[in-house]
């Protein structure tokens, strides 16, 4: 994975690509992602929703889908608490 991604992806290196896509500050953005998918992330999907604040500042938007199915609804709190501190 290190080598696909040319070495890890850090934190910087994702807000700067996002900015060079156009991304900026106070836009909306909704996002959905396998992390395999960007390489090797130090920090994980913390690292990731932190470079996507980074971009879109303060005043920006982030929305993070969760699926969706028929499925009868289920209890979010009933998550583990690091799994629902990264969705918040």
């Amino acid at each position: 994975m290190l080598r696909r991604s040319g070495g890890p992806v850090t934190r910087d290196r994702i807000a700067d690509d996002l900015a060079a896509l156009g991304l900026g500050p106070d836009d909306t953005v909704m996002f959905h992602t396998r992390l395999s998918a960007i390489g090797y992330v130090p920090g994980g999907s913390e690292t990731v929703i932190d470079a996507l604040l980074d971009v879109v500042g303060p005043t920006g938007t982030l929305m993070v889908t969760c699926g969706w199915n028929d499925a009868p609804p289920y209890d979010f709190t009933t998550w583990p608490g690091v799994w629902q501190d990264a969705v918040r």
